[in-house]
């Protein structure tokens, strides 16, 4: 039984000059919250309180990742048509997809920058967008990003708010356009985590990453 949480999410991306110059991309527009979210919080929940080891940590957001392509082709999509693109996914089952289209690999992500970056299993499906019972799960190895102290979750009236930064040396050169959230462990494997695509968001246009500019992600989640 698929179970649906009364959240949303929004984000805000921002781009950051060397000279302080700052230039907003997108202003609290809304995102998918998708189906590894809902394991989280079901697991969260409902799993034995043992398995916490003193904290929720497993269930907090711990990576990002960011792609260039996106779950569906917006080529030819005038703004108004984009800002309905979710209506073209499966009735019902929109959700219930695991990963970025085309997410960076571990090199796409530069060796000029701070952004820490690591290869983990994520949580996905052989195939999306089908009945949570139709569902298989499988495990796929990908490039994260961390989620630094820096950037710490902070909870504000009833919203999970993170902020994420891509560094003037991050991702130079690449076209994004897809950013992805993980929670960290939700399965609470010990061994290491194995992380769930928990926020998506697929932008209008691209962002060309240039030298030139840091980014600012800012992403909020609440309880409507």
């Amino acid at each position: 039984m698929e179970v649906e949480f009364p959240m949303r999410g929004q984000v805000t991306v921002t781009k950051v000059f060397k000279d302080g110059t700052r230039d907003e991309v997108l202003s609290e527009e809304c995102n998918i919250l998708t189906d590894g979210l809902g394991i989280s919080l079901v697991n969260l929940w409902t799993s034995n309180a043992t398995l916490f080891r003193g904290s929720t940590e497993d269930f907090q957001f711990k990576y990002f990742q960011i792609g260039t392509s996106g779950v569906i082709d917006t080529t030819g999509m005038s703004q108004e048509e984009f800002d309905d693109w979710e209506s073209s996914l499966p009735d019902g089952v929109e959700n219930n997809f695991y990963e970025l289209s085309s997410p960076l690999d571990f090199s796409a992500y530069g060796s000029e920058t701070t952004v820490h970056v690591d290869n983990k299993s994520i949580l996905t499906v052989e195939t999306p967008w089908l009945n949570p019972a139709e569902l298989t799960y499988i495990y796929k190895d990908q490039a994260l990003a961390y989620l630094e102290r820096a950037s710490t979750t902070r909870f504000v009236e009833d919203a999970i708010h993170i902020k994420v930064n891509l560094d003037e040396g991050a991702a130079v050169g690449k076209s994004i356009k897809e950013l992805g959230l993980f929670v960290k462990n939700p399965k609470v494997y010990k061994s290491d985590d194995r992380p769930a695509l928990a926020a998506y968001k697929l932008l209008y246009k691209p962002i060309n990453k240039t030298a030139d500019f840091s980014i600012d992600i800012d992403w909020s989640i609440g309880f409507e």
